[in-house]
């Protein structure tokens, strides 16, 4: 029984959070497509280079209009890279919640290494 009581409570704090995210994400969503806002790349404007999130922007408003072919030219590895960090991130909710680790387990590390390096070798490729 008591071990119930702790798994509702961590699902709470992480509905709790999703909510918020939600929200901040809805909002920039908002922004993107009610006002002719759009963000700078500070990388690209102090060297000239894209980074590896230059174009997303454009991608998410892109996808906002089910256009994924558009979505994927403007920034092919964001295009990639988001839809596996919400499964990332879905598996390691529900480890917290199942269990109340936190900790990333060692394929997790593996999964965020490899991304950061698919991403330094976009931005590097991209810029040649």
């Amino acid at each position: 029984m008591r071990r119930d009581v702790a798994v509702c409570a961590r699902g709470k704090k992480v509905a709790i959070g999703a909510v918020i995210i939600l929200c901040a994400v809805a909002a920039g969503v908002a922004v993107l497509l009610w006002t002719p806002f759009r963000i700078p790349c500070p990388f690209y404007e102090l060297t000239g280079m894209q980074c590896p999130f230059c174009g997303g922007t454009r991608m998410t408003l892109s996808l906002l209009q089910f256009d994924f072919m558009a979505a994927f030219s403007y920034n092919p590895y964001l295009f990639m890279a988001i839809p596996a960090l919400l499964l990332f991130a879905g598996a390691w909710v529900g480890r917290y919640i199942r269990t109340g680790r936190s900790r990333l387990a060692v394929w997790q590390k593996v999964f965020l290494i490899a991304l950061i390096a698919a991403g330094i070798v976009f931005t590097i490729l991209r810029n040649l």
